[in-house]
């Protein structure tokens, strides 16, 4: 190959060849040359002196046959066709007659076909990580320092200082005769059948109460107070009864005109009333039958006296209800015993007083008499007379 060439036409430099970037070299007389050019003109000039010289490198001006060195920068790649780069030919070093004292510190990718005649008479300090495919026949003198997997069918004569994960399913023959110094923190999972002959007494009672307490109370109650009662709930006095409903279990309708007027008498849980109308009266075909209600637009409280046939009126007018008080349960007040005389008739009989007797409005009156047998009655059964 020629040591020298010429990359013409804006070119870069053909393979085998680089860039000559010897300034030196560029102008030494005589060093660079070209088998196909006669005449070379070395004009020592170096610099950046046009923007279409090529960037920095020994290069021709192929006009004059002049070599120039340029110091353009790299953005001017080749420069344009007549100003040409010189490239020199790559050489490498020739291979050395001996080979090196020190091997290289890769190894060839394809070892040898053939391997030594004599192995290395050194055995490796290291053995290898991966053990051979095959094992020996003849185990080795000194067992591995991690045991095998599976345990021989023989016990050794000597137990291992820590117990086995997982116990053996047979427990020992003969139990240790003295329990432990400490008792265990936790009870055993599997208590015993027979209890022991006295109980232990705790230090300190539970935090938390049994589930299912015991069926005979304890001596003294405890200092512990209960938690405070619950309020049971108590039902409104005064409801409403929207959209053309009735009043709801357990109430009626408000049918007192003075008590639907009465100023802050009528309150709601759930609503707040604006005042009374103190209209009482049957002004539209669209108001409830008589009795207490609502007006929706004005929040106001108005009695009706329409009659019964207007029912509920419309969903605009809202009955006013409430609570049914709870009725009292019966008295029974029993009179003095009859005093029965030698002739069989009583000079009194008990009096059974129902509800409502001896009212001082003069309701009427049932009075349960008991009257002996024998005593002029065709019946001999207690008799029920009214009084009125």
């Amino acid at each position: 190959m020629e040591t020298y060439v010429w990359a013409s036409g804006m070119e870069s430099c053909p393979d085998g060849y680089e860039r000559l970037m010897n300034e030196g070299e560029c102008f030494e007389d005589i060093r660079v040359h070209f088998e196909d050019l006669d005449e070379l003109i070395i004009n020592n000039k170096s610099g950046c002196d046009h923007w279409f010289w090529p960037s920095k490198g020994c290069f021709l001006y192929e006009e004059t046959n002049e070599l120039m060195y340029s110091t353009c920068p790299e953005s001017q790649g080749n420069g344009d066709a007549s100003h040409t780069l010189v490239c020199k030919v790559i050489t490498t070093g020739a291979p050395t007659g001996v080979p090196s004292g020190v091997p290289s510190g890769v190894p060839s990718g394809v070892p040898s076909g053939v391997p030594s005649g004599v192995p290395s008479g050194e055995l490796s300090v290291v053995p290898s990580r991966v053990p051979s495919r095959v094992p020996s026949g003849i185990p080795s003198g000194i067992p591995s320092g991690i045991p095998s997997r599976i345990p021989s069918s023989i016990p050794s004569g000597i137990p291992s200082a820590m117990p086995s994960a997982i116990p053996s399913a047979i427990p020992n023959a003969i139990p240790s005769g003295i329990p432990s110094g400490v008792p265990t923190g936790s009870p055993t999972s599997s208590p015993t059948w027979s209890p022991t002959g006295s109980p232990t007494g705790s230090k300190s009672p539970t935090g938390s109460p049994s589930e299912i307490p015991t069926r005979v109370p304890a001596g003294a109650p405890s200092g512990l107070q209960t938690e405070a009662p619950v309020e049971t709930s108590i039902m409104d006095t005064y409801v409403l009864a929207t959209g053309v409903e009735s009043c709801p279990d357990g109430y009626e309708r408000l049918m007192d005109e003075e008590e639907c007027f009465e100023e802050n008498r009528v309150k709601f849980a759930d609503f707040q009333v604006n005042g009374t109308n103190e209209v009482s009266s049957c002004s539209h075909s669209f108001w409830p039958s008589q009795g207490c209600f609502l007006e929706d637009e004005s929040s106001m409280l108005i009695y009706s006296e329409c009659p019964a046939a207007y029912d509920n009126g419309d969903a605009s007018h809202n009955l006013v209800c409430k609570v049914i008080p709870p009725t009292a349960s019966p008295v029974f007040t029993l009179a003095a015993m009859p005093t029965v005389t030698s002739s069989g008739s009583s000079s009194e009989s008990p009096v059974v007083t129902l509800p409502g007797a001896g009212s001082p409005t003069g309701s009427p009156t049932e009075s349960l008499i008991a009257r002996p047998p024998g005593t002029g009655s065709s019946t001999e059964s207690p008799t029920l007379s009214h009084g009125i």
